[in-house]
């Protein structure tokens, strides 16, 4: 099951706002120990502000398996401040049409009885959530700033090499790199061919609550 957020949404949902930002701070904070901000057991930044919104994926028993962030770059976002480095010699895009994808994370310690190829198929489901999201809001590329491993997930569930992508750069220890690639009706399908099942959502961001198979 997708889940689709507004920032100021999760006001009415304390549950999911829970879930999300505890395992943002349990993957990105303890496991892999990036120095991010944090309010006690949570992951926070200045960009969970109020044009963030965010995709999950939960289980059958409403557990989360894995989440991610989207935000516009008509204002500030990670890549054109906090990675503005990563850009090189390009200038960061403000654009309607473009979105910035971060945070995205899949909670990998699968439960007694997983399913083999639990994680790959909860990582396509998010990501098919992201392009899906994406198109209904009319954008035509996403950025994301990603390590190398991230690359070549992305590089196989886009079906090939981002359209762009910048220096490759230490951060904290971790070779990064910026990529631009562009969401398509072809790429939607691909994925959804990949998953062979409907994926349910529940888009609390569009005028009214809505349930639907993509």
């Amino acid at each position: 099951m997708i889940e689709i957020y507004s920032h100021a949404q999760f006001l009415d949902r304390p549950d999911r706002a829970h879930q999300l930002f505890s395992q943002r701070y349990e993957i990105f904070v303890q496991r892999l120990g990036w120095a991010l901000p944090t309010r006690g057991y949570y992951e926070f930044d200045q960009f969970d502000d109020d044009s963030a919104v965010y995709i999950l994926r939960l289980d059958d028993q409403g557990q989360l398996c894995g989440s991610c962030r989207v935000l516009p770059t008509t204002g500030s976002y990670m890549l054109s401040g906090v990675f503005r480095s990563l850009l090189g010699t390009e200038e960061a895009p403000h654009s309607s049409g473009i979105l910035e994808l971060s945070r995205f994370c899949i909670d990998t310690k699968a439960g007694p009885g997983a399913a083999p190829g639990r994680n790959c198929r909860v990582t396509t489901e998010l990501f098919a959530a992201v392009v899906d999201y994406s198109l209904r809001q009319s954008a035509t590329d996403v950025l994301a700033v990603v390590n190398l491993p991230i690359l070549r997930i992305i590089r196989r569930l886009i079906g090939g090499e981002p359209e762009w992508r910048g220096p490759l750069r230490d951060l904290n220890g971790t070779r990064c790199v910026a990529i631009r690639f562009p969401v398509t009706d072809w790429m939607l399908a691909r994925l959804h061919d990949q998953l062979r099942t409907p994926l349910v959502h529940a888009d609390a961001t569009e005028s009214r609550s809505v349930m639907r198979a993509a």
